[in-house]
């Protein structure tokens, strides 16, 4: 997902919890560093269910969009 638009719909929810100024923008911020640390977290499960399945590297790189060095 688009970091710009991540960043409008984590703007979007700290106006909706009553946040301002600096604290909007940081929580805003925060919405979408978690996004994309949980994106990863996803990719690394997949890839090790895959690597236990007997998938080689390539494959498994191809497949999750992680680097060989990442698996």
């Amino acid at each position: 997902m688009d970091k710009d638009i991540l960043y409008q719909e984590g703007l979007k929810i700290a106006q909706q919890k009553g946040y301002t100024g600096d604290f909007a923008l940081g929580f805003a911020e925060g919405y979408v560093i978690g996004f994309e640390e949980g994106r990863l977290q996803v990719k690394n499960e997949i890839a090790a269910r895959l690597k236990e399945m007997g998938y080689d590297e390539e494959f498994i790189s191809r497949s999750t969009g992680l680097t060989i060095e990442e698996i």
